[in-house]
């Protein structure tokens, strides 16, 4: 923020939350928030020490199905607060234990294979919630899977609307 402060731009706090129900998995996007509110940075810590565990529990799996995967090989090459399934992806193939990365998550990591194992995620009211506790706005922006509308919607606490409606409607009174 002082950064952009020196270059005179205006740098917009954000943060991106995984949220979901059954079917449908939405990447929910805060602006405006407050980074230092004390109960979004405990959902966020919460949220890597998952990762974490979820990269931990998907190379064990992998070694049992014969992939000689190493968690600390991996986590020294792939140093993220954010790390998920694309990396370890990324890191079966640079040592050659698949040709790619389509071959990794079509037999291994992709939804309900055998390395597969659930990231952690709010509810979308769980996700809006923490959102408007650190003061800022919600957006959406739904995944393939299991979408119907592609587009983006803003959220005001339960309430979805679609990009559209608000470009048309404009943000002031959300």
């Amino acid at each position: 923020m002082i950064r952009g402060a020196e270059l005179g731009l205006e740098i917009i706090p954000a943060v991106e939350l995984s949220a979901g129900l059954e079917i449908e998995e939405l990447h929910v996007l805060g602006y405006f928030i407050d980074h230092r509110n004390p109960e979004l940075l405990e959902a966020l810590d919460t949220f890597r020490q998952h990762r974490v565990y979820r990269a931990q529990k998907m190379i064990a799996l992998l070694k049992d199905l014969g992939i000689p995967a190493d968690y600390n090989e991996f986590s020294s090459e792939y140093q993220s607060n954010a790390i998920g399934r694309l990396h370890l992806a990324q890191y079966l193939i640079a040592h050659r234990f698949v040709g790619s990365i389509e071959e990794v998550f079509d037999q291994y990591l992709g939804f309900n294979k055998p390395a597969y194992i659930e990231k952690a995620k709010l509810t979308p009211h769980e996700a809006c919630d923490l959102i408007h506790a650190a003061g800022g706005i919600v957006i959406d922006l739904p995944t393939a899977r299991g979408t119907i509308n592609k587009q983006p919607r803003i959220a005001a606490k339960s309430l979805f609307l679609t990009w559209n409606q608000v470009v048309n409607k404009g943000t002031r009174n959300l």
